[in-house]
């Protein structure tokens, strides 16, 4: 993350370079690719334990787990209110709709693409975490 945005307050120079040299590598190279995907699967797969542990989230739809995930690697939730917002958003009775609802306005275009996006994938809803196979079943 450093390396592709070493200063969040302005678009620099090396961060455009690093940027276009990425995109090339990943477009001309399917190792980086499948590096790509298995750095994202890994990553989830944290999220989705981290969530077990603070939440249980054994049993949960694919698609609340996505969602989930979201709000973790975005830092939508807040700092310190992020667990107690997706606990209770898992506990409401339209759990979707209440975890793609956390996060300030600046979060809106993001959590509505988010939701056609996962809309879009109706198998993802029929799947559901296994914590016992670290995987989704």
């Amino acid at each position: 993350m450093n390396y592709l945005n070493p200063d969040l307050s302005e678009v620099q120079d090396s961060e455009v370079i690093a940027a276009a040299k990425f995109i090339h590598w990943t477009s001309s190279t399917m190792d980086a690719r499948i590096a790509q995907v298995t750095e994202m699967v890994s990553v989830f797969r944290s999220y989705m334990a981290a969530a077990d542990t603070r939440v249980g989230i054994d049993g949960v739809a694919g698609n609340l787990c996505c969602v989930i995930a979201d709000i973790l690697h975005q830092g939508r939730g807040g700092k310190n209110t992020t667990w107690p917002q997706i606990h209770a958003a898992l506990k409401s009775s339209k759990p979707y709709e209440a975890l793609l609802a956390i996060g300030p306005p600046k979060f809106d275009s993001r959590k509505a693409s988010l939701k056609r996006a996962i809309d879009a994938r109706p198998a993802i809803a029929v799947r559901h975490w296994s914590k016992a196979q670290g995987d989704f079943v």
